[in-house]
């Protein structure tokens, strides 16, 4: 019996021989396909963890930079309002009214003009750049701590966060003094086509606006002394620091590009169309006066209607349009509604958000 096994085991030794082989390296591929298994999933939790708690970083930069923006908002709206007070000459016509030749008041109205639409321009272009420049430099910044989270020897210590972020001072002190030049420059060119007493419709007010913006944008985007870059960021780290001027040379780089001028470019007409908004509510009432005065409405007729006149068509003296555009330009922080919600508006833009966001992809790699 015995040497019929031996003799079944001499005639099939091949085969015995190759399914050995087949089930042992069947084995080793089962044991390798776990093992790159529990790989994977170990990798794929570690990538989850990692996006997870580059998300929450992000998230946590959004609300600081938020917070920051808000910060700087009285200071921003303090530079502005300063730069060209139209308070003299509004006291200057009111209490010398009976001794101002009809010359003299002609030329504090004109006054009175570039200034009003200097100041709100400033500040639709000022509260731009804050946003814009404030997302892009933080969101550096988040990139480089977030890189630097699990190392010992760190280069993003809390003094090189802080003097980083004061770079946004030099916007404040100097940038919104040579953007308000060149705004003024170019408003003043602007309005000389128009007269006090010319008639205006809302579309010829959003013109004015739109023809200004043309002319600043392209000085600034034509300029090599006074570009976005150099009128938001000093040139230099003051302090010589070599990994500080790294991250404003960084800063300058993203600035300078078409994109973050076109999305300037694109949030500043929005914000004059919010400004021709605001006016739309005098041109309503301008309307409702004119129907007052010259429609007959029969109550008694539950019938009758009433047709409204198109407040595109109305039609307002740009005179009576300098004190409307004047007082949007508030003098404290609560003052008046417009400017917050224009700021509330850029915060919550998306097309701002995805640059930080992008910018914060950059730098966290």
């Amino acid at each position: 019996m015995f040497s019929k096994f031996r003799n079944f085991i001499s005639r099939h030794k091949r085969k015995f021989i190759f399914t050995g082989v087949v089930f042992a390296a069947g084995g080793v591929a089962l044991h390798y396909a776990r093992k790159k298994l529990l790989e994977f999933q170990e990798s794929q939790a570690k990538e989850f963890m990692e996006k997870t708690r580059r998300i929450q970083h992000f998230e946590s930069t959004e609300r600081t930079c938020n917070q920051a923006i808000h910060n700087l908002y009285s200071s921003v709206l303090e530079a502005v309002a300063k730069l060209y007070n139209t308070k003299i000459i509004l006291q200057e016509l009111r209490e010398r009214a009976k001794e101002l030749t009809t010359t003299q008041k002609i030329d504090l109205w004109d006054q009175l003009l570039t200034k009003s639409f200097t100041r709100i321009v400033t500040l639709v272009y000022s509260l731009t750049l804050l946003v814009i420049s404030l997302r892009v430099q933080v969101n550096i910044l988040a990139g480089y701590i977030y890189k630097e989270i699990d190392k010992v020897e760190k280069n993003c210590s809390q003094d090189i966060q802080n003097n980083y972020l004061s770079f946004i001072q030099h916007f404040i002190k100097d940038g919104i003094r040579d953007l308000a030049l060149i705004i003024r420059n170019n408003t003043e060119r602007v309005l000389r086509k128009y007269d006090l007493k010319q008639q205006l419709t809302l579309a010829e007010l959003e013109q004015i606006f739109w023809s200004i913006q043309m002319a600043v944008n392209y000085e600034i985007e034509h300029s090599e002394e006074k570009n976005l870059a150099k009128i938001l960021l000093p040139p230099e780290d003051p302090q010589g620091n070599e990994f500080l001027q790294k991250m404003l040379s960084e800063a300058v780089d993203m600035l300078e590009t078409d994109e973050v001028f076109s999305i300037v470019t694109h949030h500043v007409g929005l914000g004059f169309s919010a400004i021709t908004d605001e006016v739309a509510n005098f041109f309503s009432s301008t309307t409702t006066k004119t129907l007052n005065n010259n429609v007959e409405i029969l109550n008694e007729a539950k019938d009758s209607s009433v047709s409204l006149l198109n407040i595109s068509q109305v039609k307002v003296a740009l005179a009576k349009l300098i004190p409307i555009i004047d007082g949007l330009v508030p003098q404290t922080v609560n003052e008046k509604p417009f400017t917050t919600n224009v700021l509330n508006f850029l915060i919550n833009s998306d097309k701002i958000k995805m640059l930080g966001a992008n910018t914060y992809e950059v730098f966290c790699q």
